[in-house]
């Protein structure tokens, strides 16, 4: 497929001017993050640099990689369109219509033609034997989403060469056998200072490949009538893990 193209996901990611979509879509909620860890865990590595907005990098990786502007405004190689469908379900991912809407006006300015797909949660998340849009592959973009349960940075379940469908939900299809082994290694130790190079290792590389682009980080509020003392919601976890220790 066309977003196989390093060059071609490198090319989208530079297109969206991720601070103006979180604005748009979270009303300013999102923090915006690189790679795949939560930016208030330890394991977050802050030495990576961001993607930045840059339409002209953009157009030029476009042009490196064979889909040059033709009439309309939108690339062409060898006589085909630069056309690539975005997959979404809006019944499941609140806010999944903005968002598709505005990446797609971003990817126009560059000369990508996207196409919105709407899919029903069931089908966008059943599982391989089912039929599932994401678990068979049957997507060049999606709009998908996940939530870190916990404070442990284990990302196995993601991007494990292991765990592509039907053993696991790394619905990326991406082995990278660098971040594959220090995943793993990660996962041998209790030493944080050795789990946190581990972790860098595979937030480096998801840079390098980008088999996924984050888009922002979102930060969910909590609300409490303020005679409520002791309140302290988990930033990785539930909002009523201290309810015990909740006082009035």
């Amino acid at each position: 497929p066309t977003t196989g193209d390093v060059r071609i996901r490198r090319a989208i990611a530079h297109a969206i001017d991720r601070t103006k979509l979180i604005v748009v879509a979270t009303h300013g909620a999102g923090i915006q993050v690189e790679g795949d860890q939560p930016e208030n865990g330890w394991a977050y590595d802050r030495k990576i640099r961001p993607l930045s907005y840059d339409p002209r990098e953009a157009q030029r990786l476009l042009d490196q990689a064979g889909w040059h502007t033709g009439a309309g405004g939108f690339r062409r190689k060898n006589g085909r369109p630069l056309e690539i469908g975005l997959a979404i379900a809006p019944q499941g991912i609140n806010g999944s219509g903005i968002v598709a809407t505005t990446v797609q006006r971003y990817l126009a300015v560059v000369g990508i033609d996207v196409a919105i797909k709407q899919y029903a949660p069931g089908l966008m998340w059943e599982p391989k034997a089912a039929g599932g849009i994401l678990s068979n592959g049957r997507y060049q973009m999606a709009y998908n989403a996940w939530w870190t349960l916990g404070p442990d940075p284990d990302d196995t379940f993601n991007f494990a060469c292991d765990q592509q469908p039907p053993q696991g939900e790394n619905s990326y299809f991406w082995c990278n056998r660098t971040a594959d082994s220090a995943m793993h290694d990660a996962l041998r130790t209790v030493d944080v200072g050795r789990r946190a190079r581990d972790y860098a290792i595979v937030q480096q590389q998801l840079m390098r490949d980008l088999p996924e682009i984050t888009l922002w980080q979102l930060q969910v509020p909590d609300a409490t009538r303020i005679q409520i003392r002791n309140f302290s919601p988990s930033p990785t976890g539930s909002t009523f893990w201290n309810a015990s220790a909740w006082q009035l």
